[in-house]
C-alpha cells in the first residue's frame, strides 16, 4: 500500500499513544521473520509543532516536498544492532536527542537462529553482516531494511496522519555488525543516505579498486552478485564520494578473539581495521570522512559510548541541510 493511498485508521487512546516514543516491534511485511521498532519524538503532531513541514528534516525531495503543509516531517535514522542484538540501548540513549531535533529512530532486528550454516555459522549470528546471505542468496538484508522503512512510513500514514517520516534519504548507523551492514549499504544504495555512521567494525570490505576479492573481502564481483548494481557496472563512486562519512572506535577495542580473517590485511584489531577504512575511502575520493576515537573506551561498552558523538554528528549535517 502506498502512503499516497493510506487509508487512516481509527485508534483509542492507549493504542494511539504507542505510536509517541518507543514503538513495538512490528513483523517485516516483506519476511516476518524479521521486525523493526521506531522512537517517534514525543508531541509531534502537527499543531504542537507549529504545523511547520521542515522542522525534522532539511533534505526536501518529492516524497518529502508533497506533504501536507499541516505535518510534521521527521527526518530518519536508523540503526542496525551488534551481533548480540541489543537494540534497547538506542532508543534509551538517544530518546532525548530525537525529541529535541524531530528525527524519527528505527531499529531492525536481525534474530539469531534463522541464517543457519552448520559449519560455519550454527547458531546464525552472522549472515546480516554481509548483506546478503553467504548459505543461501534468498536472504537479502539490504531489502529488508528499505522495506521496512517503506512499512514504517506507511504505518504513520496510516496511524498517525500528521507525521510525515522522510524515507527518500535517511541517516544510517551501525555498531560492531552492524556497522559491518552499515558500510557495506553504503557501497549498494549510496543514494538512499544522507549520511552513514560507522562504529568498530569487525570486519571491513575493502573497496580497494586494485583488490580483485569478492565480496565481503572486496568488491569484484559486486555487480554479479546484486543485480540492481549492473546498470552501474557495480558501485556508484561518483554518489559516494560526497556522503558523509563518520567512522568511530574505543581507544582500547583491541580484542582479537571475536574478530573474522585474522591474517587480514586491513589490520589485526578493529582501531586498525578502521583506520584502514578511513584511509581506503579517502582514496578513492570520499571527501567528508572524520573519525573519531573514543578513550579508555573498548568493545563492550562501546556501542552505547559512541552515541552521543553520532547524535552530534547528525545534528550538524541537519543543520547543514537546512542552512544549505
Amino acid at each position: 500500500m502506498s502512503m499516497a493511498n493510506a487509508t487512516p485508521l481509527k485508534l483509542d487512546k492507549t493504542t494511539r499513544r504507542l505510536l509517541s516514543g518507543k514503538t513495538p516491534f512490528f513483523a517485516s511485511t516483506l519476511d516476518p521473520r524479521f521486525s523493526f521498532s521506531m522512537y517517534i519524538p514525543k508531541d509531534s503532531s502537527a499543531k504542537r509543532a507549529g504545523g511547520n513541514p521542515k522542522r525534522g528534516g532539511g533534505h526536501h525531495s518529492s516524497s518529502s516536498s508533497n506533504a501536507d503543509p499541516e505535518t510534521t516531517t521527521l527526518a530518519l535514522l536508523v540503526l542496525v544492532h551488534g551481533t548480540r542484538r541489543h537494540t534497547a540501548g538506542f532508543h534509551t540513549h538517544l530518546a532525548s536527542f530525537a525529541d529535541t531535533h524531530r528525527i524519527a529512530l528505527l531499529t531492525p532486528l536481525f534474530p539469531a537462529g534463522i541464517d543457519v550454516d552448520p559449519d560455519s555459522d550454527p547458531l546464525g549470528m552472522h549472515g546480516y553482516k554481509n548483506i546478503i546471505s553467504p548459505h543461501t542468496e534468498s536472504i537479502r538484508y539490504d531489502l529488508l531494511v528499505l522495506s521496512m522503512i517503506s512499512q514504517a512510513a506507511t504505518l504513520l500514514a496510516r496511524l498517525a496522519p500528521a507525521i510525515h517520516l522522510q524515507t527518500d534519504r535517511f541517516y544510517l548507523h551501525g555498531y560492531s555488525g552492524g556497522a559491518q551492514f552499515a558500510h557495506r549499504f553504503m557501497y549498494l544504495h549510496p543514494e538512499r543516505l544522507l549520511g552513514v555512521s560507522i562504529a568498530a567494525p569487525g570486519a571491513v570490505t575493502d573497496p580497494s579498486s586494485a583488490l580483485n576479492s569478492d565480496w565481503p573481502i572486496g568488491l569484484a564481483n559486486v555487480s554479479s552478485l546484486f543485480p540492481h548494481t549492473k546498470t552501474n557496472n557495480g558501485v556508484k563512486w561518483g554518489e559516494i564520494t560526497s556522503i558523509p562519512v563518520l567512522l568511530l572506535v574505543g581507544s582500547e577495542d583491541t580484542d582479537t578473539s571475536a574478530l573474522p580473517h585474522p591474517n587480514s590485511h586491513t589490520g589485526a584489531t578493529r582501531v586498525e581495521r578502521i583506520h584502514f577504512l578511513k584511509n581506503a575511502l579517502e582514496k578513492r575520493g570520499v571527501k567528508r570522512v572524520e573519525m573519531v576515537v573514543l578513550p579508555g573506551v573498548g568493545h563492550e561498552g562501546g556501542s552505547n559510548a559512541c552515541l552521543g558523538d553520532v547524535g552530534k554528528w547528525v545534528v550538524g549535517l541537519l543543520d547543514g541541510l537546512r542552512t544549505s
